[in-house]
This record gives structure tokens, sequence and C-alpha cells, in this order.
């Protein structure tokens, strides 16, 4: 039976927390609660959970505290992190402790219990692994296929063993208990991932595992199975990026469970046309339009059954980028938000359209809880909010329409009202952004026409000739040699 500390300074949430858990087919063992991270860590020492349920914000000793403290000493102790959205820091600290979920509040029964029968069903699979993994040798493979330890020190007798020998890496991921148990002794290196639910295989021959995979299969149906080419000890780690990439493409659809890797030709990616949208919802700090935005356009790709995993998470991970960058502008500093953990996360632990929606609504939503408080787009004057969009973000397709419907105004009002307020109609201000931009571009930069074209907003290099020279009297090249004689 699975044992849990829960960490809270609210004595209701605990109290209430415990009876979610405690009516569960199963249900772990509570013993103990702690008011904060001191206490925590005081319990922890005397019961040794399994896991734990830690709020952040608290007295005494916060969470962001506690997990730094159970990074260092309880780095195998798993961790569920629930948070009240007041810090979108905690969304990142439950990244670096590798936090099992991480849950907002107010939860549901339903939601709570899916997180523990999620870490449960880990602690399982780990004790599973540990029993097949008891060995120097295993528990270096698992770290030297990841690139965390050197070829140089790797034991002599397993040196020895892997000596000369073509071996084909085969990666699996979302494995039922029957499908680990499957597994046991079929293959001579079963190896856990150090960190995720994942396991990997060392075979000789590609061919002799394929019936048992096809097997598997029928006791694991959800599995996904990656295949690397046949490599020498010296290039395992490459072959096992290469089943990584395998199983990124893997289409939703699930027409394909076993999936060999191949170079593919480069994909421009997957583009939501209302991504713009949804990095405003971030930026103006509306977090429930954001997460039922985030929502609307995972119903979308996973209806449409279209996508792979690979294309999902690299759109996910564009979200983040675009974050980052507001982030950067906003507070003149550089953001950690990508840093490479969340990078290994993504893209070799989550294979699940269900958790990359939660993992990235959950991410974004703290940062526009924290955008919230800002009010970047505060003003009580919708066209000094429309004109501020237009300043910041001239280089994108803005339309009208899109600035009525973000700004919650009719799109023929807001044409009368901005030309009202400016003296200039909608377009003309757009245009005469971009145009001074284009000015600086030319002057400053070794830019061609057509890519400062692009760079402000103009697909059409012709279109943006003739509106530059409408505004200025000059071509785009007789503008810039006209200002480098001016200045000479």
């Amino acid at each position: 039976m699975y044992t849990y500390l829960i960490v809270d300074d609210e004595a209701l949430i605990r109290k209430g927390t415990r009876k979610k858990i405690e009516k569960m087919a199963d249900a772990p063992i509570c013993v103990g609660e702690a008011a904060n991270g001191q206490e925590a860590l005081a319990l922890i020492q005397a019961t040794a959970p399994d896991f734990i349920i830690t709020d952040m914000d608290m007295p005494v000793m916060d969470g962001t505290a506690l997990l730094d403290v159970l990074i260092k000493d309880y780095p195998d102790l798993k961790i569920i992190v629930i948070s009240a959205y007041e810090n979108f820091n905690y969304a990142q600290k439950a990244l670096q402790a590798k936090a099992v979920n991480y849950l907002l509040k107010p939860f549901g029964k339903e939601d709570i219990r899916q997180i523990i029968l999620e870490t449960m069903t880990l602690l399982s699979h780990e004790e599973t692994a540990l029993a097949l993994s008891n060995s120097l040798e295993i528990d270096f493979l698992s770290h030297y296929l990841i690139g965390n330890a050197p070829l140089q020190k790797m034991p002599e007798p397993l040196a020895f063993q892997l000596k000369d020998r073509l071996l084909t890496v085969v990666t699996l991921v979302n494995l039922s208990t029957a499908g680990h148990n499957y597994l046991t002794g079929s293959t001579s290196f079963i190896i856990p991932h150090p960190q995720f639910q994942q396991l990997t295989l060392l075979v000789d021959l590609e061919e002799a595992i394929r019936p048992h995979l096809e097997e598997l299969l029928t006791l694991s149906p959800g599995a996904l199975i990656g295949i690397s080419e046949s490599a020498q000890v010296e290039t395992l780690p490459k072959a096992y990026k290469k089943t990584i990439k395998a199983l990124n493409s893997a289409s939703l659809s699930g027409s394909e469970s076993v999936l060999t890797y191949q170079k593919r030709p480069y994909s421009t990616g997957f583009h939501h046309p209302k991504t713009d949208e949804l990095i405003f919802f971030v930026e103006s700090g509306q977090t429930e339009r954001l997460t039922s935005l985030i929502g609307q356009i995972f119903n979308e790709i996973h209806q449409q059954n279209l996508l792979t995993y690979g294309e999902i998470k690299d759109y996910g991970l564009s979200l983040i980028e675009q974050t980052k960058s507001i982030l950067n502008e906003h507070y003149q500093t550089t953001s950690n938000l990508t840093l490479p953990h969340i990078y290994d996360t993504i893209y070799e632990s989550i294979f699940s359209i269900d958790e990359l929606q939660r993992f990235f609504s959950d991410f974004l939503a703290n940062i526009s809880v924290g955008f919230s408080y800002e009010k970047i787009y505060g003003s009580d004057d919708v066209i000094e909010n429309v004109k501020l969009y237009i300043d910041k973000y001239y280089y994108k397709n803005i339309q009208l329409d899109f600035l009525s419907d973000i700004f919650f105004i009719n799109s023929s009002y807001l044409s009368t009202l901005f030309k009202e307020r400016s003296a200039v109609k909608f377009t003309d201000y757009l245009n005469a952004v971009r145009i001074t931009h284009a000015k600086e571009l030319l002057l400053n930069s070794e830019r061609k026409v057509y890519q400062v074209s692009q760079a402000v907003g103009y697909d059409n290099p012709k279109y943006f000739f003739r509106i530059f020279k409408k505004a200025t009297g000059f071509s785009p090249e007789q503008y810039k040699l006209a200002m480098k004689h001016i200045n000479t």
C-alpha cells in the first residue's frame, strides 16, 4: 500500500483532499499532514512517504523553498504540486522538481483521484523497473542512453558484453502494467528511463523482437513503440534519440503503433489561425478566455486526428517561445522558460493529447495570471488599447475583425470610432506604423527590400513598394540612397 503526505497551510483543504482520496479503490494511506514546508520535511524524514501533495503559497517555508530541498535531498520522492495561480513561477519550479503533476485549485475529486492513480501507477512501474534493473550495468545504460554518462565510465563487464555487437534500440511508452509484466525476461536488456514512464530495450535482431512487440500491443493497446537503426555501443545514445523521433512521428489517428525511425522532409509545422488571439489572452491576463481557447484548439486537433505528436509539441513549444519573448520585452530580462528539461519532458515523456493540453494550458495560464496584475491593455479607452497592440505587433497579419474580436467591439463601430478618435483610418494608421519601422530597417540593416517588406507585415513586396512610395514619395531603394546621401 502506498503512503503519502499532504502539505497545505489551510486545514480545510487538507481535510477535503484527504476525503477525496480516501474513497478511492486501493486508496493510499495518509501518513501525516503539514501546514508548511518545515513541518513537511520533519514528517518526510520520520515517515518516508511514497509521494507528497503540496501547496506552494504557505508561511514559514513555502512550496518553492520546500521543492528546493526535495530536489537536493529527496530526488526520488514523487511530488504533486497544487496551486491557486498566485505565482506563475510555480509551474517552472514544479518542472525543475520533476513533479508528477501540477493541479490547479479548486479541483474536483475526479481530478485528484486521476492524478493519484497516475502517481501510484508510476510507482508501480518504477518498482517493476527496479526489480528488472537491480544491477550496475542497467543503471549505467539508463543514463548512458540519454547522454548523462560518458562511454568511458561504462563498467568493464558490460563493455566486454556489448563490444562489436550491432544492437537495435526499442523505446516503449504508454505501457500498461500487463505490458510491463510481459516484457520481464523477454530480452537481455530492459532499461527503465531514470525520470519518465518509459522502457528501452536493446536487442540484437529487430526481426526477432517484432513478434513479441505485436503480442505486447494486444496486452497494452495504447502503447507506442519506437525502433532505431542498428547501432554499435558508441552510437547507442544517437540511436535512442532516433527512437524518440520515431515515437513523435506517431499520428493521433493511431494508424501505427510500431514506428521505425526514418529521415523525414522538413515540415513548416502546424499553425492554428487563432494563435495570435491565444497569445493576446496570455499577455492581457485573460486566463479564462485563454484556457477556453486552448481547449477549443486541442479539441479541433483531436477531432481531426491528422497531426503527429511531434507537430503538436512543436506548436505548444512555439507558444512558450512567443510567451518568452513577451516576458523578455515587458520585464527587460532574459527568461528561462525553454530550459532543456522542459523540452525533454515534452518530447520524451508525454504521448497523450489530454496530457499535452493540460501541460500547455496550465503552463500558459500561470503566466497569464502573472500578466493580469500588469494590466498591459488596461486603458478604459479601447482605441488606445488597439493602438498599443498595433504598435507592438505591426508585423503580424492584423485585421479589423481580429481586433474587434479580442477587444469585444463590433468591427464596423471600431472602424468608425478609430477614425473619429485618431483622425485617420485604421488601415492608414497600421500602414504608417509599418512604414516607420521599414524606414529604420532600410537605413540600419542590410536586409533586401523583400525582407524588409516581410519583416514589417507585408507578404507582397509589390504592395509594400506601392504603400512606401505613397507615404514617402520614394521607392524603398531611392529612400535608402537619399538618406545615405543626406547623412554623408
